[in-house]
């Protein structure tokens, strides 16, 4: 079965057209089964809540705060768990201009990762109704994430170990003193080279994943903002809530209202 062009299964709470995208909020039963179809545009896919179950080369597992790229006419079909799902869907209206000004031509392929702040923004800024201009960057921004791998090769490949460990355990104590040990380097050295190579201080990239598993939890449960923060590893609501204004430029409370609204 072939979708028309900007059309999801499930129910559209909302959607939206932009410069160069097509943005979609949907909405899906329980336990609902949808067959084999394809998308005739590439498009870049957050599941907000949920979990289902993907068959398309293979069968996989796409759990809340994951985000997939597909492309275009990829064969699928979903099945949704006893709960229900939200969906965040980036379809790329045209993607021989996308080609044109970025070089993805050799990695618009099937890809996954875990939660993404700029994925997390897109969705707030669509559900507060900001400006469609505004919108279309957040997208930019979104797809230019999502294809963002930092690969550490040679005597760097610390950095990567750092990352990934970081990335399994954002609740844990990050040491600076065990990874020194650990990897035989001076704290300094560990600092500047991680900044150097990332982009980001070791405590921002930190930060980041600790907000992506905040926002998560914000999202899918019904726990306290206080008990948000220290389960996803901040020491307190207060110093949740100063990382989470940097990013969105707005308190958790009133975020939180709109992204459930």
């Amino acid at each position: 079965m072939n979708l028309i062009k900007n059309t999801y299964h499930g129910v559209t709470a909302k959607n939206i057209k932009t410069e160069n995208f097509t943005l979609s909020l949907t909405e899906h039963v329980a336990n609902s089964k949808i067959i084999k179809h394809v998308h005739e545009k590439p498009y870049l896919c957050m599941l907000v809540a949920g979990m289902y179950r993907e068959d398309g080369v293979g069968s996989q597992i796409i759990k809340n705060g994951t985000s997939i790229f597909r492309e275009a006419n990829y064969e699928h079909a979903n099945h949704f768990s006893n709960k229900e799902g939200v969906c965040l869907n980036l379809e790329i209206d045209n993607i021989n201009f996308f080609h044109e000004i970025n070089d993805f031509k050799d990695r618009l392929s099937g890809f996954e990762q875990k939660s993404s702040l700029e994925m997390f923004k897109l969705l707030y800024a669509f559900k507060k109704g900001v400006a469609k201009d505004l919108l279309n960057i957040y997208c930019y921004e979104s797809i230019l994430s999502h294809f963002k791998e930092i690969k550490i090769k040679g005597k760097l490949k610390w950095i990567q170990k750092t990352i990934e460990y970081i990335n399994d355990n954002p609740f844990n104590n990050i040491s600076l003193t065990e990874l020194s040990k650990e990897f035989q380097l001076h704290p300094n050295y560990i600092v500047r080279q991680f900044k150097k190579y990332t982009g980001l201080k070791l405590s921002e990239y930190i930060s980041k994943i600790r907000l992506e598993n905040a926002l998560n939890n914000m999202l899918t449960t019904n726990n306290s903002l206080t008990e948000v923060a220290l389960k996803s590893g901040f020491y307190d609501q207060s110093h949740f809530n100063k990382h989470f204004k940097k990013v969105f430029n707005e308190t958790p409370k009133p975020f939180q209202k709109i992204m459930r609204g």
